[in-house]
């Protein structure tokens, strides 16, 4: 809000101060928990009161005793007494300043929130379209909110990704504060603002729906972004959704009677059932059945383990493809029923079974398992990925396999050594420029910087482009090589 400054305060005030600024944050959400409001109550009340009392009584009454104690022993150490005496008349002129500052904030803090919604624009779903800067966001010292900053960050500037998300949330505290923060962003957007945006009341509203704490913890983006969609109200009319199905490849097994002892067939035997009864296949040639189609909110992507400074980069096109990887199943994966029934009495045996996309998402969210649990302990993964600025995706519906390019539009980066601690930090590519945002921190860099930076990335955004001929996703393939070689 620009009402508090930066100056130094002693370190009571110091504490007051970011107490005022979590009250004040508390405020802004029209519809608050009546538990939110009257905590931010009894901070604004706490807060005055420490200051009025080392005002009015703590600081006079210990300079004054440091003071006297200083004359009664001016020949030995009166000296030391003077000296703290000065510096509890210096704290009290701080205190005072802060108390005047206070008593300005506390009614600009109650008729804030009313003056607030009369001066922010409405929210529609175009509202996203009308942001054009990067706004900060605050991460008071102790919030450790910057796993769910960087998430709030592509949710503005990631195109189709926040409208729908916030359209697809049923009505609640969530949607509330999640649009009220909206309301705020595009106001600051529009004015230019430097002031931090709190996102406080988002991280409140989420820990009451989900596994998320709402203490000071660090929390896990991915999850954050993955708990969000879990909060939605459906999964295959969501348009941020992504579709994959699987298909199997095996053998048709009809029941053999006869024959038994012929051993040019190929017989299975069926564990799963009381009586010894005998399969074989039928027909020449293995067939193919496709499964129930699955929704996810993001493709996550496997890494090799870390193998030191000079390892070898992966390409993004490689950590995809691994995931679509024809996966053929064991015994022990199929479990006791290791031929399938079928509804027209015959079993199948299955062989292979690969994945693919059944339409192109709007936005592919892709995130690296940059976490390995090794028992007690969960290891970082620092394997680099080559991540290009566009890249051509397959998808097959049916018998139609088409490509589409998309655009690579931010990702985020945890900085640290493993998921508890460190710190998350966005880039974004907005207006034909990428910025690296830090919370608070804005600043604009290099497309070189930025994809040096996305080796290590954690969660990648892409956002749909067009429909691309084969011969347009070969050229694309060819144009991301030389991004395989960019120095880290």
């Amino acid at each position: 809000m620009g009402i508090i400054n930066s100056y130094s305060v002693p370190r009571d005030a110091q504490i007051a101060k970011e107490c005022l600024k979590g009250a004040i944050s508390y405020t802004r959400v029209e519809d608050a928990p009546l538990k939110s409001r009257a905590f931010s109550s009894a901070l604004l009340i706490a807060t005055f009161a420490l200051n009025l009392f080392n005002t009015a009584v703590f600081y006079p009454l210990r300079s004054m005793a440091y003071f006297t104690l200083g004359l009664l022993t001016l020949p030995c150490t009166g000296k030391r007494f003077f000296t703290h005496a000065q510096q509890d008349l210096f704290h009290l002129a701080k205190s005072v300043a802060f108390l005047f500052e206070l008593l300005f904030s506390l009614p600009v803090a109650l008729i804030y929130p009313a003056w607030m919604q009369s001066h922010l624009p409405p929210y529609t779903p175009a509202l996203f379209q009308q942001i054009t800067n990067i706004c900060p966001l605050a991460n008071p010292s102790l919030a450790n909110n910057c796993f769910m900053n960087a998430i709030l960050q592509m949710l503005v500037h990631v195109p189709h990704l926040g409208e729908n998300i916030i359209q697809q949330l049923p009505d609640g505290q969530l949607k509330t504060a999640l649009i009220q923060w909206a309301r705020e962003y595009c106001q600051a957007s529009q004015d230019n603002e430097t002031v931090a945006i709190h996102t406080q009341p988002i991280r409140d509203a989420i820990s009451g729906c989900s596994n998320l704490s709402s203490s000071k913890k660090q929390e896990d983006a991915t999850e954050f972004f993955s708990s969000l969609f879990s909060e939605m109200k459906g999964t295959d009319e969501n348009p941020l959704m992504i579709g994959t199905r699987s298909r199997s490849t095996g053998w048709l097994l009809t029941q053999e009677t006869t024959n038994l002892n012929d051993s040019a067939l190929e017989l299975y035997t069926d564990q799963s059932s009381s009586e010894q009864t005998y399969w074989k296949k039928s027909g020449k040639n293995p067939v193919q059945r496709d499964g129930n189609d699955a929704y996810e909110s993001h493709i996550s992507l496997a890494l090799p383990p870390s193998s030191g400074p000079q390892e070898k980069i992966l390409p993004l096109s490689e950590a995809i493809k691994g995931y679509f990887l024809e996966e053929h199943p064991t015994e022990k994966d199929l479990g006791k029923c290791k031929y399938c029934a079928l509804d027209n009495g015959s079993r199948f045996l299955m062989t292979k079974t690969e994945h693919y996309l059944t339409a192109p998402p709007l936005v592919l969210p892709l995130s690296f398992k940059r976490f390995a649990n090794l028992g007690r302990k969960v290891n970082k993964i620092s394997s680099p990925v080559s991540v290009p600025p566009t890249y051509a995706l397959f998808v097959e519906n049916g018998q139609q396999k088409t490509y589409h390019e998309y655009r690579l539009q931010g990702f985020i980066v945890h900085q640290g050594r493993n998921i508890q601690q460190g710190h998350y930090v966005a880039y974004i590519f907005k207006n034909g420029c990428w910025y690296y945002a830090s919370d608070s921190q804005i600043h604009k860099i290099t497309e070189q910087v930025a994809l040096r930076a996305a080796k290590q990335s954690y969660l990648l955004f892409y956002t749909y482009q067009n429909q691309i001929t084969p011969a347009q996703a070969q050229k694309t393939a060819a144009q991301n090589a030389p991004h395989e070689h960019i120095e880290r």
